[in-house]
């Protein structure tokens, strides 16, 4: 019962460093319970690459990579929902109940093999000391989006009068309750630019597209058949093309209703 004690004062007295140390640093967090969210914008939050240690129940849901290369091991119950890459290139071993669903590459250069049990539904390739592997699985499985009525709801994020492209020859209306189609559907041509639409499986991964004062995030319906995914090493494996959807409501950065 004692040592039960002192092991929850330590968890305790870490995470509330943690905690000041996100303070001091102006790192946009929220706190829920005894988790902490990590929702910053940055592309990269310099002053956590130099950490040697983290305490539990973290969820990355910031914008850009994750660079935790100081670290040699992480604490269970990891959540990594970041929308670029994820650095821990000096990891010597991996919790099992660690969860990646982000955006890009995970790098793990010191680790030869990876726990029996683990998942990885990120967007790029896992880079082990001695081999690479590759997520196989298509955008709507490997990051588990539920599938109904043949149709699933991705997010885009648009201008404060629900535009994308504003003043140009593409621009586009995204107004809450219309189908949106787009006139010139060539996807296979570019993965970038025109031909398509563009959307992410979580709308603050629409912040590394467009990131404007004012803006809003948007769901979206898209049936399955109108969806098209770039497979041959995407430069963004973050978001995937469709031809029309219906604009279903307005939401936060976690794709709640607003």
């Amino acid at each position: 019962m004692l040592e039960k004690f002192i092991s929850f004062l330590k968890k305790k007295n870490t995470l509330q460093k943690f905690i000041s140390f996100l303070k001091k640093e102006n790192i946009k967090f929220v706190q829920e319970k005894n988790k902490i969210i990590i929702t910053c914008n940055n592309i990269f939050i310099t002053p956590i690459a130099f950490l040697t240690s983290l305490p539990e129940g973290i969820i990355f849901n910031n914008v850009g990579s994750v660079y935790l290369d100081s670290l040699k091991s992480l604490p269970e119950n990891i959540t990594f929902n970041n929308g670029r890459d994820i650095l821990l290139n000096s990891l010597t071993s991996l919790p099992c109940d660690t969860i990646f669903n982000n955006g890009g590459d995970i790098y793990l250069d010191s680790l030869e093999s990876l726990p029996e049990d683990i998942t990885f539904n990120n967007g790029g390739y896992i880079f082990l000391k001695s081999k690479t592997l590759t997520i196989t699985k298509d955008y709507i499985a490997r990051f588990k989006i539920k599938i109904e009525d043949n149709s699933i709801i991705l997010y885009k994020r648009v201008s404060y009068d629900f535009k994308t492209q504003e003043n140009t020859k593409n621009e586009t209306v995204w107004e809450i309750g219309s189908k949106v189609i787009h006139p010139n559907w060539q996807p296979e041509l570019d993965e970038c630019g025109e031909g398509k639409f563009h959307a992410c499986a979580y709308p603050h991964w629409c912040d590394i597209f467009r990131n404007k004062k004012g803006d809003k995030y948007i769901a979206i319906k898209v049936s399955i058949n109108d969806l098209h995914e770039w497979k041959d090493n995407p430069s963004f494996p973050q978001k995937i093309g469709f031809r029309e959807g219906i604009v279903l409501y307005e939401c936060d950065r976690d794709g709640n209703k607003i």
